[in-house]
């Protein structure tokens, strides 16, 4: 559904399957396009989809969880259900909206992810893709080509991971719902810089300045960061 800002007026809606992820946004040509977790392209103008993915899970199909990842003219989008699939895409956003709206994103390569639901959303930085499935496993793979970098099944993670990977001062932060907070150096290998409990949390953490607020279940709290 798209809304006026100003008056709260509906001005178009676009029949889409249950998907619990916000869809991220692109422009090309000075025009605005959506894109879901489950390959579907919208016209913001007027709600119109266009060509998409339309991906499937047949044993849930229910399970669309996060936000794909704009980086330039690729999107990532990442998703899976526990024991029977995981699936991670890149695909490229053409150079012109003619050929947006005759042909949609063009797939640029597919790789497997270990078998899990994936609420947290990916993220790319300097070449790699991180993700974070719903059991604790991390997973690294080449922006460019989708290749394996590496898998780290992360001690310690016995909730789901509900927040998304934020790339903060240089470092990538996230958790899981029992209030574990993972800090995690960038690169080709895996390398933990600290971990913090903070009680049961599904929220992102927010940062600003040398302040850092999380929403847990039971607690809105301030930290001080040193």
């Amino acid at each position: 559904v798209a809304l006026d800002p100003a008056t709260g007026k509906d001005l178009w809606s676009c029949p889409s399957p249950v998907n619990f992820g916000v869809p991220n946004a692109f422009a090309l040509e000075g025009q605005w396009f959506l894109y879901t977790c489950r390959g579907e392209l919208i016209r913001v103008s007027d709600g119109k989809k266009l060509p998409s993915q339309d991906w499937i899970i047949k044993e849930m199909p229910v399970a669309f969880f996060n936000t794909p990842h704009v980086d330039g003219n690729r999107v990532y989008v990442s998703h899976g259900f526990q024991g029977f699939q995981g699936d991670l895409y890149c695909m490229e956003i053409p150079n012109t909206v003619k050929e947006l709206e005759e042909k949609g994103l063009r797939q640029v390569w597919y790789t497997e992810l270990y078998h899990d639901r994936y609420y947290a959303s990916p993220v790319v930085l300097d070449g790699l893709v991180y993700n974070f499935s719903m059991r604790g496993s991390f997973q690294v793979v080449e922006a460019d080509t989708g290749k394996l970098v590496y898998e780290e099944k992360i001690e310690g993670v016995t909730g789901r991971t509900f927040p998304g990977i934020l790339l903060v001062g240089g470092k990538l932060v996230t958790g899981q719902e029992t209030g574990l907070v993972l800090v995690i150096e960038p690169g080709r290998d895996y390398k933990e810089l600290a971990r913090y409990e903070i009680g049961a949390c599904r929220s992102y953490l927010i940062f600003d300045g040398d302040t850092t607020y999380v929403r847990t279940i039971e607690n809105l709290i301030a930290f001080k960061n040193k």
